[in-house]
């Protein structure tokens, strides 16, 4: 049962009135008028659309008329659900009659155990479309031997038979907030569900750090709604709130959406400043994400200091040379460099360089960002020739590693040519 408005092939919507009912439960089905009529008599004289009415009065062998009325009583009659009316009367208004949402029941008892499970987890999402791959993820913990084709069945179900869901130009399912509501307040679902969803969010999200990710890029545009409300649910553990909002901010930042990319970042920090003792990594963490935002957006003493507690932070947390102490002192150096305080960058680069070519293998791109970076601050400084042989060498890493058409692979070159 669905309210889209902009695919010609759903159903007609109009509600159906008693007597439309009346005569097409007669055509459908010869005989059945008396069954039929306390069935419309239940369902308050109205039922949602054309489709259901057909799903409700011709079900098919394995549930008759009768047994659709049990279903009714069993779930406590048709009013049981106006809560759902209540909540969401301005969306109901324009898809469902009065107390429409109960016929949600009738549909669920017709769903298959697949098609259920598919409903139960998207009702910890949003009611944006959710991409398969996400919901793979979830159902592999969920159920077992579920094939792709047992989730293309399960899905279509949903879709073309129960109207519970719609499709995207992706055919990626949507579960609309109403029904998302019924699913949550009425069936019972795995006690570990929530964490389940929660667990293959953050999994996703997570691919926002992978450099070597090249497809995160665009993919995770989908997931973004589905983890700011699972960030926004207070009953979400803290780890993986802090990692939410973390990857989040990443993501933005990558997109070059900086202010939304403060906002997550932020609210980060708020977390872990919240729920961790002073100088865990992840407070470190959070405030080196967001450093690196507030460069963008010329705050640059508010990163300075941000920036300087990571680093101090992870000095006590980690042997001398470790790759996040470099991390930390390269993102640093960039923000002293955009204040003039090139003599504390440069510093701070030589240590970050050197960490990584004790690390990373000769040749290696991180080496090579640490290259172009102090190279950045040696042109500022004057300091030419060294800043022409670490672009040279910053280059060459790229053409080898990331091939001619890479952005840094550009950069390096355009950098070189220009000292």
């Amino acid at each position: 049962m669905t309210c889209s408005n902009h695919d010609d092939s759903r159903p007609n919507l109009d509600l159906v009135t008693e007597w439309k009912a009346f005569e097409l439960i007669n055509s459908e089905k010869s005989g059945s008028g008396p069954e039929a009529a306390k069935l419309i008599d239940a369902a308050g004289g109205v039922f949602l659309t054309p489709e259901l009415a057909r799903n409700a009065i011709n079900p098919g062998p394995a549930l008759t008329i009768e047994g659709l009325l049990q279903v009714i009583k069993k779930a406590g009659e048709i009013r049981c659900l106006s809560f759902v009316d209540e909540k969401y009367a301005a969306e109901l208004s324009n898809c469902y009659s009065k107390n429409a949402a109960a016929m949600f029941k009738i549909n669920w008892e017709l769903a298959s155990t697949t098609a259920r499970a598919v409903l139960q987890s998207l009702s910890f999402l949003g009611p944006e479309p959710v991409p398969r791959r996400l919901l793979r993820d979830v159902l592999d913990h969920h159920l077992e031997c579920l094939s792709d084709e047992l989730l293309d069945q399960a899905i279509g179900e949903l879709a073309d038979k129960l109207f519970l869901i719609e499709l995207d130009e992706d055919s990626d399912p949507r579960l609309n907030r109403p029904i998302s509501a019924c699913v949550r307040k009425t069936i019972d679902a795995p006690g570990n569900l929530s964490e389940i969803v929660a667990r293959a969010v953050v999994a996703e999200m997570a691919r926002a750090a992978d450099e070597s990710d090249v497809h995160a890029y665009e993919q995770l545009e989908k997931i973004l709604p589905h983890a700011e409300l699972l960030v926004s649910y207070e009953t979400i553990k803290t780890e993986h709130a802090i990692d939410l909002a973390n990857y989040l901010c990443i993501h933005n930042w990558k997109r070059e959406r900086f202010r939304e990319a403060e906002k997550h970042g932020r609210k980060a920090a708020e977390i872990t400043g919240k729920h961790l003792q002073p100088g865990h990594p992840r407070i470190a963490t959070s405030q080196s994400n967001l450093g690196e935002v507030l460069r963008n957006l010329g705050k640059l003493e508010e990163a300075r200091e941000l920036l300087r507690a990571a680093l101090e932070s992870d000095e006590k947390n980690y042997e001398p040379g470790h790759p996040i102490i470099a991390i930390r002192q390269s993102v640093l150096a960039l923000v002293l460099q955009d204040l003039g305080a090139f003599e504390e960058a440069r510093i701070l680069l030589r240590k970050a360089l050197e960490s990584d070519e004790r690390t990373f293998d000769p040749g290696h791109p991180k080496i090579a960002t640490r290259q172009l970076n102090l190279a950045a601050v040696l042109h500022d400084l004057g300091e030419l020739e060294e800043a022409r042989d670490l672009t040279k060498q910053a280059y060459r890493s790229f053409l080898a590693k990331l091939g001619p058409e890479h952005p840094y692979t550009e950069t390096a070159k355009r950098n070189w040519e220009s000292i």
